[in-house]
């Protein structure tokens, strides 16, 4: 896995599992409590279920930190946090003919202002369908840069965003933020073996922190003064048991946050 490169560089597996969080960094500190304070995170993902959160994200919260990591091909492996799933980041075996392109995710603090982005990769989750074919993918990009000095805030998305499910054993195009939708032939994300269960999908898109809590690497942003925020969530939720309540998981994918 190519580390990331700048000056003071930030690169962070946030997780419940200790193995998973050995691979490239450290669990996530406390939130900070300056209401305005300069800092930006991008996360290439974080996935969120009940009081778990995995993360892959870069900071910058000094002066003169930028900070970029780009991963290619990138697999999470089967979790705790989804250990019927796997999360894969710009893999063109499970990626559909789109425009491939590694994942990037970068921050900058230029002293008076930050900035977070995260490129066009591509987001596959992987279940145990016998296809290989992932149940979703996703391909989209976000940028939010936060001013001191004039009090501006900018946040957009450049390109479009591109979302595909699979259904009939193929990958079919889904417009964006259309509702949600019910997948019959996804396995269960929180065992290995399961039986498929019914599963609805839906992408929110993110236009505020407070979209973001329970993500943990973005908890310090919702008492700050000044913020901004951009990227989608894909929302899922499923049912493997009748007798018990569904489980719902939200995983952020190219989402950015900066606050001044």
């Amino acid at each position: 896995m190519p580390p990331a490169v700048g000056r003071l560089a930030t690169v962070r597996l946030a997780t419940a599992t200790a193995a998973c969080a050995a691979l490239i960094g450290a669990t996530a500190g406390p939130a900070q409590a300056d209401p305005l304070a300069l800092e930006a995170t991008a996360a290439l993902y974080s996935f969120q279920v009940g009081d778990r959160t995995e993360s892959l994200v870069v900071e910058s919260g000094r002066p003169g930190d930028h900070n970029e990591f780009r991963q290619s091909e990138h697999a999470s492996g089967r979790t705790t946090a989804h250990p019927g799933w796997d999360i894969r980041l710009s893999d063109d075996a499970t990626a559909p003919a789109w425009d491939y392109a590694i994942g990037i995710a970068g921050s900058n603090h230029d002293g008076d202002g930050v900035s977070g982005s995260s490129s066009w990769g591509t987001l596959s989750l992987v279940d145990e369908d016998p296809s290989g074919l992932p149940f979703a993918v996703i391909q989209a990009e976000g940028g939010v840069t936060c001013d001191s000095k004039t009090g501006e805030i900018w946040s957009g998305n450049p390109n479009p965003t591109r979302f595909q499910v699979r259904r009939g054993g193929q990958l079919v195009d889904v417009t964006p933020n259309s509702g949600p939708l019910t997948l019959d032939d996804v396995t269960p994300g929180d065992r290995t073996g399961g039986s498929p269960a019914r599963t609805t999908v839906s992408i929110v898109t993110v236009s505020d922190v407070d979209q973001l809590t329970g993500h943990q690497p973005f908890a310090k942003y919702a008492d700050r003064a000044r913020t901004a925020a951009r990227g989608h969530a894909l929302v899922i939720r499923q049912q493997p048991d009748p007798a018990q309540p569904p489980t719902t998981y939200r995983l952020l994918t190219n989402t950015t946050a900066a606050s001044c």
